[in-house]
């Protein structure tokens, strides 16, 4: 019988979601496509595989047996690749959520290294908030996930035992605002309480951020006000915020110290914090080969950003 792998995997991936959209998002294919792949499927054997449910679909009986001997002969697949391909050297796929402190220098880190160590070894990365990170390695939706926690051992792994976690590397953040107001005026004239504005407006790059809680909290606790958060989509986004005068905001030291900008310039009044930077994944799903690489390449990619200098510039005067 005349069927492709590629029709194989998106029937696979339907059954672990339980969903079309969800399949697709998975494997960075349309709907229109998985939902042909499935059709195709259906069409050689003559029956269907999955009952249509309002909210998603579901094996029927037949569908529970193909999918038995599907995950069989992937399983064959996996060790096959693993048994012919020189020692050391992976190949497949692995999807991977990262969160939005992670992107910019963490991320292409890892894919550099994956390329040089692992060239056979392709990863698909998603750029998710922390929570969906966590939700979509709890889904497995996705292999893995890459968040930052506290150092608190209890609050790795999202709280939750069905996640595997493991630590690789500590970030520094440091409270930053704009050497100006968005008025022009210098921060460093005495003004007090929330007649400072970058103290009534904090810029976020991810809400669900253990990063981006404190500030918020400090302040309001401080002012006995809470300051307006605002949300800037991505760590260059609340630099590029905040070094217009815009408010205040936390950011990774390394991105503060990598690029000097004299309208950007470091709280000294405010507490600098470290977040542990971790890669989950579930112990619910059979690893296969490809994952096992990433994890060993991710355990050895990711540079420790620990005693950083404090970055070139001023600091604000103690405002607070």
């Amino acid at each position: 019988m005349d069927f492709g792998l590629h029709q194989l995997r998106t029937f696979r991936e339907v059954a672990r979601t339980g969903s079309f959209t969800k399949a697709a998002r998975s494997l960075g294919y349309s709907q229109s496509s998985v939902t042909c792949h499935v059709r195709a499927l259906e069409s050689k054997f003559g029956t269907p595989f999955f009952e249509r449910l309002p909210n998603g679909v579901r094996l029927t009986q037949a569908g529970e047996t193909f999918h038995t001997y599907v995950m069989q002969m992937f399983s064959v697949v996996d060790d096959m690749v693993a048994a012919v391909s020189p020692e050391g050297d992976a190949a497949g796929r692995v999807t991977v959520g990262v969160s939005p402190a992670l992107v910019d220098h963490h991320l292409g880190h890892l894919v550099r290294q994956n390329r040089r160590i692992r060239p056979g070894l392709r990863v698909a990365p998603r750029t998710l908030s922390s929570a969906d990170v966590i939700a979509a390695v709890r889904a497995e939706e996705i292999d893995l996930g890459f968040v930052l926690t506290s150092a608190h051992r209890d609050d790795r792994g999202g709280g939750t035992p069905d996640l595997a976690a493991s630590v690789l590397c500590e970030l520094d953040f440091v409270p930053v605002v704009g050497a100006r107001s968005d008025d022009g005026r210098p921060f460093g004239q005495p003004r007090v309480g929330l007649e400072t504005g970058w103290a009534q407006q904090v810029l976020v790059f991810d809400p669900t951020c253990v990063s981006q809680r404190g500030l918020p909290e400090l302040l309001r606790a401080r002012f006995e006000a809470p300051p307006d958060v605002v949300e800037a989509g991505s760590v260059e986004g609340v630099r590029e915020s905040v070094s217009l005068g815009f408010g205040v905001g936390m950011l990774p030291a390394h991105v503060v110290a990598a690029r000097p900008d004299p309208n950007l310039v470091v709280v000294s009044s405010l507490p600098k914090a470290r977040w542990s930077v971790t890669m989950l994944w579930s112990k619910k799903t059979r690893m296969t080969p490809a994952v096992e690489a990433l994890l060993d390449v991710a355990q050895f990619a990711f540079v420790p950003e620990v005693d950083i200098p404090a970055p070139p510039g001023p600091s604000l005067p103690a405002l607070l």
